[in-house]
């Protein structure tokens, strides 16, 4: 399509800051899942501004075969606090795992209950490579990366018009089956 065309040919241009960021992906320890590939989540493919690349620290693919995705407000109340401690603490019988951003509010309080009870997690992030955002948010990560993974879309700057969180966010059902 000419929307994929325009988008390998932005690629194509920034070949040298492309090939900066792919050096980065490997110092950071990420590893990449290429759209098109059997690792790359299917149903993100029907998204109309699929990421060609994806990256992941961490456990990849995920060995579960149940998968909640949880996103809400940026400022839950204290009864949506409590509702979301206690779908977690609902979930963790069934060793499901939690796949949610990592911004403010229930995103970051999903992947906190999650690991605090040995819940593994995957946390969708937005930003760069090295860049936590929020900031205060660095020190859950560890706990994500012992019981989990660590999620992002790619994209060079120079690209940044769009793979969508929720798009990754919303396929997470239908990742690959473990192997």
């Amino acid at each position: 399509t000419k929307a994929n065309y325009t988008h390998f040919t932005a690629w194509k241009k920034h070949r040298s800051k492309v090939a900066q960021e792919m050096a980065s992906i490997e110092e950071h320890g990420w590893h990449c899942l290429i759209w098109g590939t059997p690792d790359y989540p299917p149903l993100l493919t029907l998204c109309s501004d699929v990421p060609l690349l994806l990256l992941a620290r961490g456990e990849w693919p995920p060995n579960h075969s149940r998968i909640i995705s949880v996103v809400g407000t940026l400022r839950p109340t204290d009864y949506g606090k409590r509702m979301c401690q206690q779908l977690i603490e609902a979930l963790a019988p069934y060793n499901t795992l939690l796949v949610s951003g990592f911004a403010y509010g229930v995103d970051i309080l999903a992947q906190t209950y999650a690991a605090q009870l040995g819940l593994a997690t995957v946390g969708c992030m937005a930003q760069g490579l090295d860049r936590i955002y929020p900031a205060k948010h660095q020190k859950h990560l560890a706990a994500i990366l012992t019981h989990g993974v660590w999620f992002r879309s790619f994209c060079p700057p120079t690209l940044l018009s769009g793979p969508t969180f929720y798009g990754v966010t919303a396929s997470s059902p239908d990742w690959p089956t473990p192997r």
